[in-house]
């Protein structure tokens, strides 16, 4: 396709060139071996087109030793993690020592939540730790509230025994320490 146009853009300006000057028209096709014509004119259109026609030929050259579609497929399947690894190590280790940010470290925590029972959508009961000591904490729409410290012992012992019950194992020990109070209903 590209010599063709580069062949047509010769014809095109070179009779147009000959009809001008009066001389007679080129050869169709021009070669680097044959005599340079004397109009410069007809001279650019000459080395466009040779440049054209490598330019094409190397092209062609390009598209035979192009690799198959499995080579192709590694490549951008290398291409891809290259540029995942660049991202982790942008995002991961060099964006937090620049911006100065401490990553977390979990021993060193003061809180941390054992357990958490939604009760609806916006209230829940959680088990909280914190300086060895477990708490029962309510939390909903009107904040959160302290219901009652745990027994450590307890907790720890549900903890262990990781038995599946209808409620909890953390709110079972809540339960068999605080006995409903007579009258209550039940």
């Amino acid at each position: 396709m590209g010599r063709a146009v580069a062949l047509a853009l010769w014809l095109a300006l070179g009779f147009t060139a000959s009809a001008s000057a009066q001389t007679p028209a080129p050869s169709p096709t021009p070669t680097a071996s044959s005599a340079a014509p004397a109009d410069p004119r007809q001279r650019s259109i000459i080395e466009e087109y040779e440049r054209v026609e490598a330019q094409t030929r190397a092209e062609n050259a390009s598209r035979e030793e192009s690799p198959g579609f499995g080579a192709a497929f590694f490549q951008m399947v290398m291409v891809l993690a290259g540029v995942v690894a660049l991202a982790y190590l942008i995002l991961a280790k060099l964006l937090p020592k620049v911006m100065r940010i401490e990553a977390p470290i979990a021993p060193r925590r003061l809180l941390t939540v054992i357990d958490r029972l939604p009760l609806d959508q916006r209230r829940s009961i959680m088990v909280l730790k914190m300086a060895g000591q477990y708490f029962l904490i309510g939390a909903g729409d009107g904040g959160i509230e302290l219901l009652s410290r745990l027994d450590a012992a307890e907790v720890e012992r549900a903890l262990a025994s990781g038995e599946p019950t209808s409620r909890p194992p953390l709110l079972d020990a809540l339960w068999k320490k605080k006995p409903p109070k007579e009258g209550a209903p039940s």
